[in-house]
């Protein structure tokens, strides 16, 4: 058989814009003779080959792909191929048009379903090429590849089985080929990271005043191709809203959405990111404004700026009321009522016989007991003001 070579301009590359998936690494894989890297197909950027069509033997044109983060192709197919005016050259004979080889019909080999090409079966017979099976896998969760399927053969001789397989490494998968009927080796890529799981939930801050618009950010553990919908809840405060779903757009790894609450909202919220079996959670703590015209103050001691204590700890709730008001021994006026509550003892406890009062002002003591949340709230001739505490054990 003579041996033929094959000569070409490489094809224009054009890249997918909505799966800019960042810079791939892009290797080799062994090759089946001598090589000229000057020939060669490829696919667009971060595609994949699902097709190839030979004649006879040397594929002639690629099918691409997309694949998105279920592993299925995205995107439609693209195809690449020589020129018409390209040509087979022999050292012995005359120049040959490809489309005027009818001794060999093209002869195509596709990967079912969602599989994508992750090596090539060759025969080398007197130094050229004489078979090409194509091998097909799957792109699993992982981004690994699933058991090896021939998808088919280009072939010119028949006779023999392969007798070298061109594998891509481990994680990736065949992008394009180099090569002529001397040799031939496939161009792997790295396989797409694909967005499977959400990692975290960034909040623009982890303590609000209900009523209060919080922004927050879903970050995923690669960007989405093509955009992918994480679901959202939130539990611990009623009337503490976010969006069921957030979508993160393709080539993105993060998507916004506002957490929103009522005036009246008071308590820790839990925030969770949903993505197939992951999930992430963060912490919103909202506690409302001081009631309008309260007659009184409301402090809780040791100060913190986020209300977050200690357990085991005493916390002080201090009351002060106006000057105009006064005291006689042993407690409040007549008419006047003062009372400390806490909506989750186990977590703070109301020490209610420890209330003492000291001209203008009540001290009640509190103890932190376990890591939580509670809401304490201070009433005053009926008028109540609510904070959020959280415990925090061995802080």
């Amino acid at each position: 058989m003579v041996g033929r070579s094959v000569a070409f301009a490489s094809c224009c590359i054009t890249a997918f814009a909505w799966l800019s998936l960042g810079a791939q690494t892009e290797s080799l894989s062994n090759a089946s003779g001598p090589i000229d890297r000057s020939s060669g197909l490829t696919c667009p950027l971060n595609t994949y080959i699902i097709g190839v069509i030979g004649q006879p033997v040397l594929p002639i044109a690629i099918e691409c792909s997309a694949y998105g983060p279920d592993g299925q192709r995205a995107g439609g197919v693209v195809r690449q191929e020589y020129p018409k005016d390209k040509v087979l050259a022999t050292p012995v004979g005359p120049l040959i048009q490809f489309e005027h080889d009818l001794i060999h019909p093209p002869q195509t080999a596709r990967c079912a379903g969602d599989q994508v090409v992750a090596a090539f079966r060759t025969r080398v017979d007197t130094g050229s090429l004489s078979r090409v099976d194509v091998v097909c896998a799957t792109i699993a969760a992982d981004g690994g590849g699933t058991a090896l399927t021939t998808a088919g053969s280009l072939a010119r001789d028949r006779a023999g089985p392969p007798t070298l397989q061109l594998t891509c490494p481990a994680g990736k998968f065949a992008h394009g080929y180099v090569g002529d009927l001397r040799g031939i080796a496939l161009l792997c890529l790295d396989t797409p990271t694909l967005a499977s799981s959400v990692t975290g939930i960034g909040m623009s801050t982890h303590q609000t005043v209900a009523g209060a618009a919080v922004s927050g950010t879903v970050v995923l553990n690669a960007p989405a191709a093509p955009s992918t919908t994480v679901r959202l809840s939130i539990v611990g405060v009623p009337t503490a809203t976010v969006p069921p779903l957030v979508d993160v757009r393709a080539g993105s790894r993060e998507a916004s959405f506002v957490t929103q609450s009522s005036p009246s909202a008071a308590g820790c919220a839990t925030i969770t990111a949903t993505l197939g079996r992951s999930t992430a959670t963060a912490p919103l703590m909202i506690t409302p404004p001081p009631p309008a015209g309260a007659p009184f103050s409301f402090l809780l001691l040791p100060e913190s700026p986020s209300n977050v204590f200690g357990a085991p700890s005493t916390i002080t709730a201090m009351i002060v009321l106006p000057p105009s008001k006064t005291f006689v021994a042993g407690g409040v006026t007549r008419g006047q009522s003062v009372a400390v509550e806490s909506d989750n003892p186990g977590i703070v406890a109301v020490q209610s016989t420890t209330q003492r009062s000291s001209g203008d002002t009540v001290k009640v003591s509190l103890s932190a007991l376990a890591t939580g949340c509670a809401v304490v709230t201070a009433t005053v001739d009926g008028v109540a003001w609510k904070k959020t505490v959280r415990v925090a054990a061995g802080f």
